[in-house]
């Protein structure tokens, strides 16, 4: 898979889209200081940065009146039809919530022609909290159709249903920017806003200055336009986008401590990208990280969860509350924040407290357990206040809303779930369950009251045995063999790793998923939990274009109530596969398992955990000698479904694990003519300055990569990569010679003709690599060592090289040891 990077290209040509700026971000109630660019080419994917900054409000009275702020990214896939088409936000969002409180944290909002959805997100460090902490918000476009995911600090939160095909041309377009409402009350600090997008050929680009256009509702700060009705912006550029400063200053705002940082204990790889860069990198320029932190431009467009500190659970929300929210206050917020006439709207309270189930006929069934309902079919421009007009909604505020303070409920927090419908009469909520059958959800979504009793599971082989349901005995033969009996051991030990979408890849032949499952049974009520380890061993071969997952359901534990039956509960595997044409070599081909998915009672899963799905890829013989490798990039996808009878499917699995190979037909370079690689595996060249065999080697390595100062040829803060910036094979002998040739004209250049010394000249990064010394940014070292001693050096990247079947522009990594 080629290297993603950022730069590179010019600016596309297009023009600023000043019309629909106007047209889109103008209102009477709500101000915005926006930018709205037009790239000019198919955008596959939007990025922005800023820190979480303290957004202030007055502590006073406003009623029913919306106060808040949104700073967001919104990326419109298609304009071809309109300006204000189906779009993708994701930003900060912070709400006055009472005359003392207000709610702060980011979330995500897909709306389409029909509708709209929100979301909050609750996963990273501290997203909730005003601590100046950088965050990065991201959406890029799936390998295959039209949706698109969206990642929150470099991890993926959610994935869009109803987006619209990227065109060519200037026909979409990212926004980025404030929006306010209340302004007289509300204080927001500098937000630096730093922009990007992702072409067609997955290269992050900044937007050409000429192709962004403005829209700023409210005066420009001065001596004749006073806080707090004005906006202070900056566009830092010259020929490209560069940053959007904003505020919306008001007099006397309160200022808040930044709390430091928790400190985590991290891996030092993830998903291949390297942790500890990319934390610094978040801290002091998250705008640079898609370059400067190793793996990471290929995580968030293959794996997609590559930030290991932000898959810690999110701190419990500590926002000051009011226990005293009414109905009245919920009709008067929603009346406000969808501009609709009060008595327009029904209003239902949260569900009753659960404990021993409560039917349907004795709770009230217009209510929604946990939160309050507010529906009405009266026509609405939505939350976002646009020309368009839809003719109802159903919102509802978070699970926590019974706790909210008076009038939490506003715009804000309706929207976390609200759907906005375009038929005569509103349509339910979502999760409404006086309407929908009982489903399974993740435990972490059920506020812990809900979960009282629920903690005394059982082995489900003790379950079926206590509800006379016979199990067959499992035998040994049941059970695939796999090509590494201690891989299962060895993922366990890195837990946080083998949890993630992509797992735990062990080497480029080898990863492991192990992914535990906490699952309730509710409807108005918790009906039941059910606990599991979902296992996924990945095998490739280095001389053999196959690759083999061993997949299984396994350490099952269930607590159904009295009423409920487990052992009709069903969980599925569910493997699907797709190829990247535009990476792979000509006519690419998968062959697939004739079973891919895998739908059994729990039973049958206790009884015969593991199953086994092959893919192969065929070839046509050695054709390396006339350029054709035969390459093929795959990715393999696993959804997971839980079930029981008449229940609504389990969404919280889909896209559950990626796994991303290339088949090859590479001929010598890469050792055994054939083979297949995890390609997300971090391939690294070893060496010991205790090596009696290549000391000299690692030395001079050691001294290239952490001391670059005494290596030659020196000048001013020089710095060479291996370390944290990748190396890349290079195959040309050409090349290759030629790297050779200027590594040896500088080394007579510093020590003169050493013929016959017994000393040759060893350079890194090493001639093999496109970052060798014609490069041409004089990133390299040379000196003089020990002639035996430089062979063996040599020796050993040639084995990293076929030990790995590492390509041409493959790359990988080096690492000195003492």
């Amino acid at each position: 898979m080629p290297d993603t990077v950022l730069g590179g290209a010019a600016p596309a040509s297009a023009s600023a889209p000043n019309q629909a700026c106007s047209l889109l971000y103008n209102a009477r109630i709500t101000f915005w200081a926006m930018t709205c660019s037009e790239p000019g080419e198919p955008m596959i994917g939007g990025f922005a940065t800023w820190r979480n900054v303290p957004i202030t409000f007055d502590h006073a009275d406003t009623g029913s009146a919306t106060v808040q702020a949104l700073n967001y990214l919104r990326v419109t896939p298609n304009t071809s039809s309109s300006p204000d088409g189906p779009n993708i936000e994701i930003g900060l969002y912070a709400q006055k919530t009472g005359r003392t409180t207000n709610s702060y944290g980011p979330r995500w909002t897909e709306l389409t022609s029909s509708g709209g959805r929100t979301k909050a997100i609750t996963a990273g460090v501290d997203p909730s909290k005003p601590n100046k902490r950088n965050h990065t918000y991201m959406t890029v476009r799936q390998d295959h159709g039209n949706q698109w995911d969206v990642l929150y600090d470099f991890n993926k939160v959610g994935s869009t249903t109803s987006q619209l095909k990227v065109l060519g041309g200037a026909t979409n377009r990212i926004d980025v920017g404030l929006e306010v409402t209340g302004p007289q009350y509300i204080d927001v600090p500098a937000i630096s806003n730093r922009m990007q997008y992702m072409t067609g050929n997955k290269v992050w680009e900044r937007v050409a200055t000429r192709n962004v256009a403005k829209s700023v509702t409210l005066p420009t700060c001065s001596s004749s336009s006073r806080p707090p009705s004005c906006f202070t912006t900056k566009l830092t550029d010259s020929t490209n986008f560069t940053q959007w400063t904003v505020s919306k200053p008001r007099q006397h705002a309160a200022a808040l401590a930044a709390p430091a940082a928790a400190a985590t204990s991290l891996p030092a790889t993830f998903n291949g990208v390297d942790q500890q860069a990319l934390q610094s990198c978040m801290d002091d320029d998250p705008d640079s990280c898609l370059t400067s932190v190793p793996g990471l431009a290929e995580c968030v467009t293959t794996a997609r969860i590559c930030n290991a500190a932000a898959l810690q659970d999110a701190a419990a929300d500590d926002t000051t509350t009011d226990p005293g929210v009414t109905a009245p206050d919920i009709r008067d917020q929603a009346a406000t924040a969808f501009d609709v006439p009060a008595g327009d709207l029904t209003v239902a309270p949260p569900a009753l407290p659960t404990g021993p189930r409560i039917s349907r006929s004795e709770a009230d069934g217009s209510s929604i357990g946990g939160a309050w309902a507010v529906t009405s079919t009266h026509s609405t421009p939505g939350l976002q206040h646009t020309d368009q007009r839809f003719d109802g909604f159903t919102a509802r505020s978070p699970d926590h809303s019974a706790r909210l303070a008076r009038g939490a409920v506003t715009a804000t927090a309706l929207a976390l779930l609200a759907t906005v419908t375009t038929g005569a009469h509103a349509a339910p909520a979502a999760d409404d369950t006086s309407s929908t059958p009982a489903g399974f959800v993740d435990a972490a979504s059920v506020p812990a009251e809900q979960l009282q009793g629920f903690d005394q599971l059982v082995p489900l082989g003790d379950y079926l045995h206590t509800h006379n349901t016979s199990s067959l005995a499992r035998t040994a033969a049941d059970d695939p063999a796999s090509p590494d009996p201690d891989l299962k051991q060895q993922c366990a030990s890195h837990a946080a790793q083998a949890k993630a979408t992509a797992g735990w890849i062990k080497s480029r032949f080898e990863s492991c998923q192990k992914r535990p499952y906490d699952l309730i049974l509710r409807d108005t009520t918790t009906l039941g939990r059910l606990k599991f380890d979902q296992w996924i061993l990945g095998f490739s071969y280095d001389g053999s274009r196959r690759v083999d997952y061993i997949a299984s359901i396994e350490n099952i534990w269930v607590q159904p109530i009295p009423t409920e039956d487990a052992t009709k509960w069903r969980v599925g595997q569910h493997f699907r596969q797709s190829i990247n044409a535009s990476t792979s070599d000509p006519n690419p081909q998968v062959t697939e398992p004739q079973t891919k998915e895998r739908d059994e009672l729990l039973g049958e899963w206790d009884r015969k955990p593991q199953w086994t799905l092959t893919y192969t890829s065929p070839d046509r013989g050695p054709l390396f000698d006339q350029g054709n490798q035969q390459r093929v990039y795959s990715t393999v996808v696993m959804d997971l479904t839980a079930s029981s009878p008449n229940s609504t499917p389990y969404t919280g699995g889909v896209d559950n694990y990626h796994s991303s190979v290339r088949y090859d037909y590479a001929g010598k370079p890469a050792g055994k003519y054939k083979g297949t690689v995890f390609t997300a595996a971090h391939v690294e060249l070893v060496m010991s300055q205790k090596d009696p065999e290549a000391k000299e080697s690692a030395l001079h390595i050691y001294d290239a990569l952490n001391r670059p100062e005494r290596t030659f040829p020196s000048w001013p803060g020089k710095t060479i990569p291996g370390a944290k910036e990748p190396l890349h094979r290079v195959i040309d002998p050409d090349k290759v010679d030629a790297n050779r040739k200027k590594s040896i004209q500088e080394c007579k250049k510093v020590w003169g003709d050493y013929t016959g010394s017994g000393l040759e000249c060893d350079e890194y990064p090493f001639a093999s690599t496109e970052e060798g010394s014609t490069k041409g940014d004089n990133r390299f070292s040379v000196r003089l060592i020990d002639g035996p001693d430089n062979r063996k050096g040599g020796e050993y990247i040639n084995a990293v090289y076929t030990l790995n079947r590492v390509l041409n522009g493959d790359p990988f990594y080096v690492k000195i040891t003492n």
